[in-house]
């Protein structure tokens, strides 16, 4: 082989290996939205932070959203289940007092990071209450609730 030719080989290869890492990235942004829109549980959530990043001056920034929310806010009341809901953020230490009822708990008080657009950055401010969608066996899949 020629090495003009061995360059537009590896040229070749890396393209197909590039391609390769953005299908499956795509395959799986789209598995768990399928999986969220199938099985998603809808909670109230806090916005804690918002934030953006950027890889260098010429690449457009990134805008991500951190979050707190319960990932489960039922608990056990004389045999049914009654919802929680906590009106402000405020209320959130004194939840967190009173999570376990009988010695069993009503869910975990968990944080998580979402990427969002400009748009949604732009909108959005720092102890906003918010609807979330995530997975009950994986918390850390989770979005926004299209709504918002």
């Amino acid at each position: 082989m020629k090495p003009i030719t061995k360059i537009y080989f590896l040229m070749l290869v890396l393209a197909a290996f590039i391609s390769g890492v953005f299908v499956f990235l795509y395959i799986r942004e789209k598995k768990q939205d399928e999986l969220l829109n199938e099985r998603g549980i809808t909670a109230k959530a806090w916005i804690t932070n918002l934030k953006h990043s950027k890889a260098s001056k010429k690449t457009s920034s990134i805008y991500y959203m951190e979050v707190v929310f319960f990932s489960d806010t039922c608990k056990i009341v004389q045999g049914s289940l009654k919802a929680v809901k906590p009106n402000t953020f405020s209320k959130v230490d004194e939840i967190l007092k009173n999570m376990r009822v009988d010695n069993k708990s009503f869910g975990d008080y968990l944080t998580s990071t979402i990427p969002i657009s400009y748009q949604q950055y732009s909108h959005y401010k720092v102890n906003d209450r918010i609807e979330v969608i995530y997975l009950k066996e994986d918390p850390k899949v989770i979005r926004l609730r299209n709504n918002n």
